[in-house]
This record gives structure tokens, C-alpha cells and sequence, in this order.
């Protein structure tokens, strides 16, 4: 499926949740260049308090380490909320029990930094692909 036609046929929102704002200006700038509407935070209590408020329908991308409130903390509040977004993974640091940490909270793709865009874009189409 083309980018232009994933994003006017998914209709929802890309969430870009990290703490560096060079990561959220270039993963936005990219998802927005494939006609993605993206909205960013910049830390997971934001996204949290925007969709509590505003509901949030979409894709997730979210950074795992951040200070304060990382990002498992952001899927454990998601685990109980209706429906579950797609979430999308993104981090620096991997190995296997984070990752395996990662899926079990919840999120079905990983995407490891530095990513290339394709890599990016590849996760957020699969991930909402899988939406109903």
C-alpha cells in the first residue's frame, strides 16, 4: 500500500511520544512527508493528560527510555484503556529481556535508534494495519 493511500485510509492520528526533540522533529517531519497527521510530546505524561482529555485514536510511537515517567509506565496506563492504540517502540538501548518487556506490555513493533525512515514508516504502516 502506498504512503499516500495508508495514511488517507487510516484517518487516525500518529502519536510521536520522546523526550528529544531532534528525534520528534525528524520522526514527524518523516511521517508527515508520507501524509501522516502527526501530533508530538515530549514526555509521556503530555500524551497521557492530551488523551485523557481528547481521547486518542491512532498509532503510538513511543521512546522507552525517558526520565521520569518512561515509556513502560505509558503502557502499563494504556494496558487498561479502550481500545489499545497500535504502539510502535522506539529506543537506543536493546537487548533481548527489553525487548521481550516491550511485547509484553503491550507493543507489537520495535524500532531501534538510529532508524532509517523506511524502517519507521515500515513499523507505523504495519502497526496500523493490524487495526479493525
Amino acid at each position: 500500500m502506498k504512503s499516500a493511500a495508508a495514511a488517507q485510509m487510516f484517518g487516525g492520528k500518529i502519536y510521536v511520544v520522546d523526550d528529544d526533540e531532534a528525534v520528534r522533529d525528524s520522526a514527524r517531519a518523516l511521517l508527515e512527508s508520507h501524509l501522516f497527521d502527526v501530533e508530538d510530546f515530549d514526555s509521556g505524561l503530555a500524551f497521557l493528560e492530551h488523551r485523557g482529555k481528547n481521547g486518542a485514536e491512532g498509532c503510538l510511537v513511543l521512546d522507552i527510555n525517558m526520565p521520569e515517567f518512561d515509556g513502560f509506565a505509558v503502557l502499563r496506563q494504556l494496558g487498561g484503556a479502550q481500545p489499545m492504540l497500535p504502539v510502535v517502540v522506539i529506543t537506543a538501548r536493546v537487548d533481548s529481556a527489553t525487548e521481550a518487556r516491550v511485547r509484553a506490555a503491550g507493543a507489537s513493533f520495535f524500532v531501534e535508534k538510529p532508524f532509517t525512515g523506511d524502517q519507521l514508516v515500515e513499523a507505523v504502516r504495519s502497526a496500523i494495519a493490524g487495526l479493525p
